[in-house]
C-alpha cells in the first residue's frame, strides 16, 4: 500500500532527529529541504506509477578473493522481463559525469547478485540507476565484464595496501572535500 502525502509526512516528522544540528536555522533548513525532496519524489512516482519494490536497505556480504566487502542496497526492483534495477538514493546533487570512483557503490551491488544466492534468484542486473533526490534525476548504467572486473583489481589493490600498512596520502579533490579528516589532513586538495 502506498501511503498517502500526508502520511508520508507524519513519518517524516516522527522519525525526524534534531539533536545533530550546529543551530535552530541549520536544522529549520534541512527539515524545509527534506520535507521538500519528500513531496517532489512523492509527486514524480505518483506522475510514473508506482512501482513496489522488491527489496529496500538490503544488506549484503561479498568475497573477493580473501577480503570481505560489505554494503546497504537502497532498493531493489523487479522487472517484468526477469531483471532487476538495482537503485541507490542520494540527496545531493547529480554528477555532471560519471566516473569509475562514482560507480563503484553500484558495481558492488551487481557483483553481489551474481554473488548471494537470494538476489541471484531475482535476475540479472539489468539498470543500475543513481537517483538524486534533490531535483529527481536519474543516472544510470550496467556495469561490463571487463568494468567489474577492473573493480575486484581495485578493491584488492586496496586490500593490500591496508595488508602492508600502506597509508600514503592519496589527495585529490573529490576525495578531500568529504574526507573525514579534511579539517586537518596537511596533504588535502580542496
Amino acid at each position: 500500500r502506498v501511503p498517502s502525502l500526508d502520511e508520508l509526512l507524519a513519518l517524516y516528522n516522527k522519525q525526524w532527529n534534531d539533536e545533530w544540528y550546529a543551530s535552530a536555522t541549520q536544522l529549520d533548513s534541512y527539515y524545509a529541504e527534506g520535507t521538500r525532496m519528500l513531496r517532489a519524489f512523492y509527486e514524480q512516482q505518483e506522475r510514473d506509477g508506482w512501482r513496489v519494490p522488491r527489496l529496500i536497505e538490503h544488506g549484503v556480504r561479498i568475497r573477493i578473493e580473501h577480503a570481505i566487502i560489505k554494503g546497504q542496497i537502497d532498493r531493489i526492483d523487479q522487472t517484468s522481463t526477469g531483471g532487476v534495477v538495482i537503485i541507490d538514493y542520494k540527496t545531493g546533487k547529480a554528477k555532471t559525469a560519471l566516473d569509475t570512483d562514482n560507480k563503484d557503490q553500484l558495481y558492488l551491488y551487481q557483483l553481489a547478485t551474481q554473488d548471494i544466492a537470494e538476489l541471484k534468484a531475482l535476475g540479472p542486473v539489468t539498470e543500475l540507476v543513481f537517483y538524486y533526490l534533490e531535483d529527481g534525476s536519474r543516472q544510470s548504467f550496467r556495469g561490463t565484464a571487463e568494468e567489474l572486473e577492473r573493480y575486484k583489481q581495485k578493491v584488492l589493490t586496496v586490500v593490500r595496501r591496508i595488508e602492508s600498512r600502506d597509508f600514503a596520502p592519496d589527495p585529490n579533490p573529490f576525495k578531500c572535500r568529504s574526507g573525514d579528516f579534511r579539517d586537518i589532513c596537511e596533504f588535502r586538495q580542496l
